[in-house]
């Protein structure tokens, strides 16, 4: 949704499509205020227009005469639900016509329906103007969306009928869509299927496989900010699924820089040498977590802006302390083995940055850093980590005394510069 107030272009540019108001297709107006040239669109009442146009972005502009500067209008593309919404402002009489640009509004490939309404006070209009100013605009998804074929990039085998996506055996949609930095969940509803499953790809990049059943909840995954490609790709039988949904799950819980998407992007190799389960199986993944039992481990690959030593914050829960240590195979620094105290159960989740000896500060080099964390005990759940590079103040009689800085005096400062991971 977007608002354009009080704006008079006397020299509009030359419109790409133009409606003549008077030629609806269906409108509530009453039959006094619809004359030869204009019709007086008053509150709560609307006309429909029928649009061919190629797909773009459009600048509105409506051409009418107002008594005062009070009258408001909405354009609505039915067929995407693009809207926008504007105050014109007065031009001297009912009778004293002008351009008043009424907002910007995305156009679809071939025929539209356009519903113009009037929300407050009236005017005589007589035209809309389109003029294209840019590419299709994908507007940010703030809170949830279903996809539909609107949102549609790329299809392979699959079509689009009655708000159900028809996907065959082989067959892929790719949808193309914009975001803050975030965790969305994705889901979607099963319609029907023979035995398929599916591989989710964000930016085409393998990010999750689930069955037929499992779509209900596909997972949580962090998006960075701005458009993105989502793709569905279909083995093992065709598909028919509805409600392809992408929703926001934790507002405003994202910050700082992302340098790993969540906790299941650690290095994925060989049993022992880029993770270890002492079952000899994958470390345990959940929705949005890893758990780590006993003498577990995993590593990161970190590419870090600036070198220096940076304060570790973990955010983790489990049922009673634990002992952990984080080491940069890198430059073989280490914060020691150190103890985290209990969360308070394992759906209790906390944020520390020291433990019962000390801060969690790691030395780590500028550019690829390969971070082990690894557990000496313990049943826990990790969901995000981060690294903040300290600025140390320059105490000159602290470092002739040799003391280390210590957090919570002022000779050690985290910096905004924070890295994060999350799980």
């Amino acid at each position: 949704m977007k608002l354009t107030l009080n704006f008079i272009s006397a020299l509009t540019p030359p419109a790409d499509y133009e409606i003549e108001l008077v030629d609806y297709i269906e409108t509530d107006a009453s039959s006094s205020d619809i004359h030869d040239t204009y019709i007086a669109v008053r509150k709560d009442k609307s006309a429909k227009y029928e649009l061919e146009a190629e797909k773009g972005h459009y600048k509105v502009f409506l051409n009418a005469g107002t008594t005062d500067n009070t009258t408001q209008y909405k354009l609505k593309n039915e067929k995407n639900g693009d809207s926008t919404t504007a105050t014109l402002k007065k031009t001297g009489g009912y009778n004293t016509y002008d351009d008043h640009e009424l907002g910007r509004i995305n156009l679809e490939n071939g025929a539209q329906t356009l519903i113009f309404t009037g929300v407050s006070s009236v005017s005589h209009c007589k035209t809309l103007k389109f003029v294209k100013v840019g590419d299709y605009v994908i507007y940010p998804i703030e809170d949830e969306k279903i996809l539909s074929d609107l949102d549609v990039s790329e299809t392979n085998d699959a079509s689009y009928v009655n708000g159900v996506f028809d996907i065959s055996d082989g067959g892929s949609v790719t949808f193309t869509i914009n975001t803050a930095i975030d965790v969305f969940n994705i889901s979607s509803v099963l319609e029907e299927e023979s035995g398929a499953s599916l591989d989710i790809y964000i930016n085409d990049e393998l990010v999750a496989t689930r069955t037929a059943s499992e779509i209900s909840n596909i997972g949580d995954f962090v998006f960075e900010e701005g458009e993105k490609t989502l793709k569905i790709e279909v083995s093992g039988g065709d598909i028919k699924i509805k409600d392809f949904k992408v929703k926001r799950v934790s507002p405003s819980e994202v910050e700082g820089a992302i340098i790993e998407k969540n906790v299941f992007d650690y290095k994925k190799g060989q049993q022992g040498i880029d993770f270890f389960d002492k079952d000899g199986v994958e470390v345990k993944e959940g929705s949005n977590y890893i758990s780590l039992v006993g003498t577990e481990w995993v590593k990161y690959v970190l590419d870090v802006p600036k070198a220096g030593d940076y304060l570790i914050t973990i955010k983790y829960a489990n049922y009673g302390t634990e002992r952990i240590e984080f080491f940069n195979e890198t430059n073989e620094a280490t914060t020691g083995s150190v103890i985290i105290d209990k969360s308070g159960g394992i759906g209790t989740y906390i944020e520390k940055s020291a433990s019962q000896s000390g801060d969690l500060i790691l030395r780590l080099e500028k550019g690829e850093n390969i971070i082990k964390l690894e557990k000496a005990n313990g049943d826990g759940r990790l969901r995000a980590l981060s690294f903040s590079y300290i600025n140390y103040a320059m105490d000159i009689q602290a470092l002739y005394l040799g003391a280390y800085p210590v957090l919570g005096t002022n000779l050690i400062t985290p910096s905004s510069d924070t890295m994060k991971i999350y799980m």
